[in-house]
């Protein structure tokens, strides 16, 4: 084939598990096709039944309702003076003049000098980098389409990234950034993006792309190696988790968002998350209540830091102290106010999650968690406490991941009226403050009961990415060794271990929430785990 010909990547809304309402929208992408005179148009990995069914992909009835809608798209391809590619689960699809003209398996869809790539990604901070950078290497050998599925897929633990790409000759011609866009990637209909390509390089062997894989002489191993990235990654991390919440929301019709806020870093971020994913659906302000819930433990700086933190995010905010209702169930269960046991702890968190539950039941809303990636590895967390929400938003981020993107924030002119308090928070110490203070300080600093977050989060990086407990000591002393004596480094690594394994019974139960770095400690398909087991050895000492 010689000149160029004009190609389309399409990603459709998705309506997961309905290939009848999925082909409504992928014909509709063909007549805008055919009005641009497009000659190749490409369509994501299973568009016609959504990619994130899991088990329910080969339902019977599933599997009989993709045929159906395959039939549908046959026929409407006789009515397009073009082809039409799209992919299914281990395949892909050629489809031309009414006829399936070829099935590409476990070989590159290459058509007449042209790659098409239907994908089905989940979104991940820098993902857009990383596609874009190796699509246009690629297109060095032959030109590229490429279609990631989008929104409508499952939040349930990864945002799909809706990404689409368009190159030749090592140059990116069309791109949509989907989820790392200013819109979130959220569509109406669907996305599109058009391009002339000139078919027919001679083909030099694929190129070979490596990942970033850092040692253990790296302190931070969660944070990308080029610090010119740090923003992008930051931005990315919030992207993605401000589109999950949007999917949520969207999905389950709710009509408003809760928070409720500690004064403390991970609450805080939630905050933001929720006060922009309210923005993004087009909810009124109100629409995301942020609470408070003041306790024995509370001290006078995180109380103000909560306050003013609500104040600047929303007029829809409220302190609900709640103590008498924490006595009144001390009273019932026979528990001493002045036992400081794990009882006197766990049920103020308990207090304070059903409270939040409530009120996002009573006004149609999602309760939206704030646990973290670390405190989930450690068991830093009350069951069905601060363990418990209708969708967490930071369970995929480490502590320190955590602080670095709020950090980033407190910069952003979307948030100047929330920076003064999110620079004073960053700067307050981590704890629960679940004990009484001694003259309004904190009694309870969680890196001085469990060890640097510095540390934990370098260790579960390298636990979740298959390190010998033995060698992440040796790489801790060598990456930490100027900071933290050597039995503080081994106190705090062998503290991970033996929280890791033995809070496994938490991590096993827990609500939906979006992973963006690529690896998850969620019991659907992220850490595969046993709540029984021993932990002898993973011991250094």
């Amino acid at each position: 084939m010689t000149g160029k010909i004009k190609v389309m990547a399409c990603t459709p809304r998705v309506f997961l598990g309905s290939p009848y309402k999925n082909i409504q929208k992928i014909t509709d992408c063909i007549e805008n096709a055919k009005s641009k005179n497009v000659r190749m148009i490409l369509f994501p990995e299973c568009a016609l039944t959504g990619a994130t069914l899991g088990d329910l992909a080969s339902f019977p009835n599933m599997i009989e309702r993709e045929e159906d809608a395959l039939n549908m798209l046959i026929t409407a391809s006789c009515d397009f003076n073009g082809g039409i590619v799209i992919g299914q689960k281990d395949k892909v699809l050629y489809i031309k003049a009414g006829n399936i003209q070829k099935v590409f398996e476990n070989e590159p869809a290459v058509i007449d000098g042209v790659q098409y790539i239907p994908a089905a990604n989940p979104a991940e901070a820098l993902g857009f980098h990383k596609t874009t950078e190796q699509i246009a290497e690629m297109s060095k050998i032959c030109p590229i389409v490429y279609a990631s599925a989008g929104y409508g897929e499952s939040t349930t633990d990864t945002v799909p990234d809706g990404v689409m790409v368009i190159a030749e000759k090592g140059e990116i011609l069309a791109q949509n950034a989907g989820v790392y866009g200013e819109n979130f990637g959220r569509i109406r209909e669907f996305a599109a993006i058009i391009a002339d390509v000139e078919p027919g390089y001679t083909p030099v062997g694929m190129p070979k792309f490596s990942e970033y894989e850092p040692d253990l002489s790296v302190k931070a191993p969660f944070l990308p190696k080029d610090v010119k990235l740090y923003d992008e990654f930051a931005r990315d991390i919030f992207h993605i988790q401000v589109a999950s919440l949007v999917r949520r929301m969207e999905h389950i019709h709710a009509k408003c968002a809760v928070v409720a806020v500690s004064g403390g870093l991970d609450s805080t971020l939630a905050v933001l998350v929720a006060k922009q994913a309210v923005k993004v659906l087009g909810l009124p302000e109100e629409a995301f209540m942020a609470i408070t819930l003041p306790c024995f433990g509370t001290t006078g700086r995180t109380l103000k830091n909560a306050r003013g933190l609500m104040a600047a995010a929303t007029s829809n905010n409220r302190t609900i102290i709640i103590g008498d209702a924490v006595k009144q169930h001390f009273k019932d269960i026979e528990h001493a106010i002045d036992d400081y046991s794990v009882v006197f702890e766990n049920a103020q968190a308990r207090e304070r999650t059903q409270i939040a539950l409530d009120l996002a039941n009573k006004h149609g809303g999602v309760m939206v968690g704030t646990g973290d990636m670390s405190e989930l590895c450690l068991g830093f967390t009350t069951f069905a406490g601060d363990h418990m929400s209708m969708y967490g938003v930071n369970g995929g981020l480490p502590k320190t991941i955590v602080r670095f993107v709020t950090k980033y924030l407190a910069d952003t002119p979307e948030f100047a009226k929330e920076a003064p308090f999110l620079k004073d928070i960053l700067d307050t110490p981590i704890s629960p403050e679940l004990l009484p203070p001694s003259d309004d300080v904190m009694s309870q600093k969680t890196e001085k009961i469990l060890g640097s977050y510095d540390l934990h989060d370098y260790v579960m990086y390298h636990i979740l990415t298959g390190k010998n407990t033995k060698d992440i000591f040796a790489g801790a002393m060598s990456a930490f060794g100027s900071e933290y004596p050597e039995e503080e480094i081994k106190n705090t690594l062998n503290t991970f271990f033996r929280r890791f394994v033995t809070q496994q019974f938490k991590r096993n139960c827990l609500p939906d929430g979006v992973s963006v770095l690529g690896m998850s400690v969620s019991p659907r398909g992220g850490l595969d785990m046993p709540s029984d087991m021993l932990g002898d050895v993973f011991g250094i000492i």
